[in-house]
């Protein structure tokens, strides 16, 4: 599985959970012994349950998208902590095997292309092609925006305005201008970006917080 591609993006909501959770998930028996078990217990714990990785099944490129998705979402690892979690949770969940191969009958064509994204774990949303053949795509455990244009494989990112934890969410493009929504922002609202100049202007539209527009779709 590739690190950080529009394809198969690792899967890691975010899930309240009380701060004892470590000691009373019933899964964190299935954590192997080793250094990096009360770490993983506590930090992974602060937004989901055990379950998401004693039943996980990544190879390394996987685990390691995985745990810088949770670094940039706020996971309290320490620099030096991200290796040491990331080569034990390859070690103690490798991946499982896929389910058997079914062949279709008849002729079938497709083709697959995939690209790798600049930033690790950005978990990227609603891509998006463009008229004119390019690609927008939400980063939204990274924050930031994306742009790739497949012929020339060029990638790049942007920063959201509302800072490293805005989550932005779904994103369009009408009449060259891109829309998008920033769902960790309070008051949550749509941003506008101007290829053109590369600035950016935030419109609050729920003044109460909590809440995401999705598949925006302006007229």
């Amino acid at each position: 599985m590739p690190k950080h591609v529009f394809a198969a993006a690792v899967a890691a909501a975010a899930i309240a959970m009380p701060a004892f959770a470590a000691q009373t998930d019933p899964d964190v028996n299935k954590l192997p012994a080793g250094p990096e078990k009360a770490v993983v217990a506590e930090v992974c714990t602060a937004c989901h349950e055990l379950g998401r990785i004693v039943y996980g099944s990544y190879d390394a490129a996987g685990w390691s998208n995985t745990v810088h998705m949770m670094v940039n979402a706020g996971a309290a690892l320490t620099p030096d902590q991200v290796d040491k979690v990331t080569n034990y949770l390859i070690k103690s969940f490798p991946e499982r095997p896929a389910n058997p191969f079914r062949a279709v009958a008849g002729p079938v064509k497709v083709s697959i292309k995939e690209w790798e994204l600049p930033t690790p774990g950005t978990r990227p949303h609603d891509p998006l092609a463009a008229p004119d053949g390019t690609m927008w795509y939400s980063g939204h455990m990274g924050s930031l925006i994306g742009h790739l244009d497949p012929k020339t494989g060029k990638t790049k990112e942007w920063p959201s305005p509302g800072g490293p934890k805005s989550q932005p969410y779904g994103i369009t493009v009408l009449n060259g201008v891109v829309w998008y929504d920033e769902g960790n922002v309070k008051p949550n609202g749509l941003v506008r970006f101007d290829p053109k100049t590369e600035t950016f202007q935030t419109f609050p539209v729920l003044p109460s917080g909590g809440g995401v527009i999705r598949n925006m779709m302006p007229t």
